[in-house]
């Protein structure tokens, strides 16, 4: 037991060494509003959320924000709620959809709902969310999570 308290010891002691890697920063996109979820997507863009109901994804190199959906005429983006959350298709992009949570409502009651889009690759100008599809609603949501 000693030797297994000592090893623990030794391998907790050693975890700043592990912490002292340098990084940098650099600004890579301002004016957003709220990012709620920011994730580097597969196709290599920061993809992201936007409490007011914008769905975008950012050029790394560059800083251009493309949006990809635009809900602020239905979210109800109060207190914690809002274009919350996302995710993609397991097998993404050979099924190519993503998973949005939002609140929706301006009255009460609002409802929680997400949604599958479809990433539509085929737009001449950028990838849009097209098709949304109701997975899930809640009735009336909270304010919170």
């Amino acid at each position: 037991m000693r030797t297994l308290v000592l090893a623990v010891t030794s391998l907790l002691l050693s975890l700043p060494a592990f912490a002292q890697t340098q990084f940098t920063t650099r600004t890579v996109a301002t004016d957003l509003v709220i990012p709620w979820e920011i994730e580097l997507g597969p196709d290599g863009y920061m993809w992201l959320t936007e409490r007011p109901g914008i769905f975008s994804k950012i050029d790394m190199s560059t800083g251009e924000k493309i949006v990809m959906l635009d809900r602020r005429d239905s979210v109800h983006a109060v207190a914690e709620t809002g274009m919350m959350g996302f995710d993609w298709h397991p097998d993404y992009p050979d099924s190519p959809y993503v998973y949005v949570a939002m609140v929706y409502g301006f009255a009460r009651p609002d409802y929680r709902v997400v949604n599958r889009y479809t990433v539509d690759t085929q737009n001449f100008e950028h990838d849009t969310l097209i098709d949304p599809f109701e997975i899930f609603r809640e009735t009336p949501s909270s304010y919170s999570h």
